[in-house]
């Protein structure tokens, strides 16, 4: 009996131990990613909305004016529910609103130079 029980808690620690060297990690709750979502873009300002039932996320990304950088309309939660996931979607925005502010010095450097 003992042994049999031995042989179990040694399984046991081997699927853990398996599990952390696979980097299983651990579901966000939806409270954990609206917050990363929100500071995710600094400098930039960042309101996130949990909406239709606990299930999508929107967000919008905000300049120094507070003039609206970038929308995203809607993410479904169960999509960015592991950290991994979630980080690669806010690399993929950030360098999107880093374009749209790459485009807008643009406008203002091509605006000053034509009023020299």
């Amino acid at each position: 009996m003992a042994d049999r029980q031995a042989r179990s808690l040694s399984r046991k620690s081997i699927v853990n131990d398996s599990a952390e060297i696979q980097g299983v990690t651990s579901m966000l709750t939806n409270e954990e990613i609206r917050s990363q979502i929100e500071v995710g873009f600094t400098p930039y300002r960042c309101i996130a909305e949990v909406w239709d039932y606990n299930q999508k996320i929107r967000f919008r990304v905000f300049n120094s004016s507070d003039e609206p950088l970038l929308t995203v309309e809607e993410v479904i939660l169960s999509s960015v529910r592991d950290s991994v996931s979630l980080e690669s979607l806010l690399v993929s925005v950030r360098q999107r609103v880093e374009d749209v502010v790459g485009r807008s010095r643009y406008a203002e450097e091509t605006a000053v130079l034509s009023s020299c």
